[in-house]
């Protein structure tokens, strides 16, 4: 897993979103760090369930 410290934070902003309803994901999607999160959430998924 990934250390680097700009990972943990897109990795940080990700779960926050995933904890929000979709109407305030989709408000916080705004911000470039959160809507790149989701591509990593996507890829996290992906290998939890592929890996």
């Amino acid at each position: 897993m990934p250390t680097n410290n700009s990972n943990k934070l897109v990795h940080v902003a990700c779960a926050c979103c995933l904890l929000l309803s979709t109407l305030q994901c989709h408000i916080i999607d705004r911000d470039f760090f959160t809507m790149g999160c989701h591509f990593i959430c996507l890829a996290d998924t992906v290998t939890l369930n592929f890996g």
